[in-house]
């Protein structure tokens, strides 16, 4: 039974963590690609600020003209 118990440990294990050629390499420095993904990421982190902002822009409208259709609302049934 403990032999069982050990190969079903040893299965679960390679389930969970993959089996030796399926794990990562590990870093070793730098990489022909890392001025690439460098310059990946500089694009991303500006495209997410440029979608922020436009996001937050049109966020304010909508509340602007939620408020005017309230006061105009209010403004009929007094």
């Amino acid at each position: 039974m403990i032999l069982r118990q050990a190969e079903r440990i040893a299965w679960l294990e390679q389930r969970l963590f993959g089996s030796k050629k399926d794990r990562a390499v590990a870093y070793d420095g730098p990489t022909l690609f890392d001025d690439f993904f460098k310059q990946a990421e500089i694009e991303h982190a500006e495209a997410l600020k440029q979608a922020s902002t436009e996001v937050d822009a049109h966020a304010g409208k909508r509340r602007e003209s939620a408020k005017k259709s309230v006061k105009i609302s209010v403004l009929r049934s007094a």
